[in-house]
């Protein structure tokens, strides 16, 4: 249990309209009197403090501390003698991507970067092609490197590193981005690169068996006129070209090689790295390699989570929303416990209505109920630890409002459950006119069992007969698509199945970073 800390969880950018009050007219609904003395001026128990979302939502919004981040990180590492106009310049040139692609050879890293650089439009950079380029060039770096070139010798570390800074600093990857292939290829390369402040955005392990890696290194081909390299079965040379295999000598010594460094690299990498499953096919590697690159780094932005369950009447949101406050110490907000405690309260307007409301079998106007969920999720508490909100909205309309008010969900899990299933979960649970509490016949494991007497005592909510269930859940799925359409990054969970798997499922995506087109992709 993480009881008294708050996770911080990525950015999730939902769908926003037009909001009707700015963020300084939210404030002033919601400013607090405050004495001389700088102590609230209200009684929390009866009035208790309301904070406004739009300033959070603000940040979150345009990544402010995501920014800060990477202008601090880069200040640490370039440590320029005139760090405001750095600021300034670093501020007006747009994020380029900065990828590693790296695996055992033969695997097909270089395959995999061509494509990528196509898709996002930055230069593939390769060692090895950077070091003939600097020696046909006369740079400085090149000429250190071209004895052991001629000698037929490994270029030592640090020259190579000073040949790859001189590409990188080249305009096409300062403005562009870059992706470095096949390279480094050990400890003390990475270190060297650290050490220059070339760290990637992403590094992307393309992993395979050794199997696999010699029969792809049997069947490369390469083309006498340009040196392209292609192979037989994965990416065949065009029709007519003049290719032919060189087999490489020391194929099996590179590959030894690679295993015996891997481990450090990806220690050396461990906060960026993405391992591919490069034993299928190049579409399905290249897929999986973009879905990592478009993936939003961790951010250790102070961003408190906003959870939001959608779902049917009987779809487990009440049970997966204590879940998820019990283990994250958050804030638990239902429309239903929220519509009691209004019931159960002082002789109210609202009070009334709902009363009424429910003697007459219909749902409160939206109003109130919207004035009851922004009620509670202003409250300090839910500003503080974050908050998990169930029950509303359950129409486009709802989910709007809510919206216009600057209650924006970070995270949106809709609770996919059929109706068959629906109508036994509702039909057959029985409630506690005592606890207030619902049991389903049968009595889930995460629940105690319940005494000869307290079974005893157990009815039938009104709420639950077949006809009554069966009218909610026909509203409902009339308005799911709308409602699940409101949310573009809403994730679906098969809500089919016991509590705690269901729980583990929504838990294992809520950590997962959210997709994020990088700069310069098509």
């Amino acid at each position: 249990m993480n009881k008294g800390r708050v996770l911080y969880f990525p950015l999730n950018h939902t769908h926003t309209h037009t909001h009707t009050r700015t963020g300084r007219e939210h404030a002033a609904a919601n400013t607090v009197a405050m004495g001389r003395d700088g102590n609230i001026g209200l009684d929390a128990s009866s009035r208790p403090v309301r904070v406004p979302p739009a300033f959070a939502h603000y940040l979150e919004k345009h990544d402010v501390f995501q920014l800060f981040e990477d202008m601090l990180k880069k200040l640490l590492i370039e440590q320029p003698e005139n760090p405001m106009q750095y600021m300034v310049d670093m501020l007006k040139k747009p994020e380029a991507p900065k990828i590693f692609v790296s695996g055992p050879p033969a695997v097909g890293k270089r395959s995999i970067a061509d494509a990528v650089s196509e898709m996002c439009s930055a230069p593939v950079v390769d060692a090895d092609e950077a070091v003939a380029a600097a020696i046909a060039a006369g740079s400085e770096a090149g000429k250190r490197a071209e004895p052991f070139v001629t000698g037929g010798e490994a270029v030592p570390n640090d020259i190579k590193t000073d040949v790859l800074l001189d590409r990188l600093n080249e305009k096409d990857c300062a403005e562009n981005g870059y992706i470095l292939c096949g390279y480094p290829n050990n400890r003390a390369q990475a270190v060297l690169l650290q050490m220059a402040g070339v760290l990637p955005v992403k590094f992307i392990l393309l992993d395979a068996s050794d199997k696999v890696v010699e029969e792809r290194a049997d069947g490369r081909v390469y083309d006498n006129a340009s040196s392209a390299r292609y192979h037989t079965t994965y990416d065949p040379a065009p029709e007519g070209a003049d290719v032919e295999a060189r087999p490489a000598a020391d194929f099996a010594e590179q590959l030894i090689t690679y295993r015996r460094n891997a481990q450090d690299i990806e220690l050396s990498y461990a906060r960026t790295l993405c391992k591919v499953d490069a034993d299928n096919e190049r579409s399905d590697v290249l897929a999986a390699t973009w879905n990592h690159v478009c993936t939003k780094p961790y951010s250790n932005s102070p961003t408190l989570p906003r959870l939001l369950l959608l779902g049917p009447p009987g779809s487990g949101r009440g049970t997966q929303a204590y879940l998820l406050a019990l283990k994250y110490d958050l804030v638990q907000v239902s429309l239903s416990e929220l519509k009691k405690e209004a019931m159960n309260g002082a002789r109210t307007r609202a009070a009334a209505a709902l009363r009424s409301a429910e003697e007459a079998g219909q749902e409160a106007p939206d109003s109130l109920l919207l004035a009851l969920v922004t009620d509670r999720l202003s409250q300090l508490d839910c500003q503080t630890q974050g908050w998990v909100l169930e029950g509303f909205p359950n129409t486009p309309e709802q989910a709007q409002a809510l919206n216009m008010f600057g209650y924006l969900p970070s995270r949106v899990f809709a609770l996919s459950v059929p109706d068959d299933a629906v109508l036994d979960r509702l039909t057959t649970r029985r409630l506690d006119p005592i606890t207030g509490e619902m049991h389903a016949v049968g009595g889930p494991a995460y629940k105690p069992t319940l005494s000869a007497e307290a079974e005893a005592r157990l009815v039938q909510h009104p709420d639950d007969d077949d006809q009554v269930v069966s009218g909610r859940l026909a509203a409902y799925r009339a308005v799911e698509p709308a409602l699940n359409a409101f949310y573009p990054s809403v994730t679906e969970i098969n809500a089919d199945q016991e509590p705690h798997m269901v729980f583990q499922y929504i838990d294992g995506r809520l950590v997962m970073p959210l997709l994020k087109q990088p700069a310069g992709g098509n």
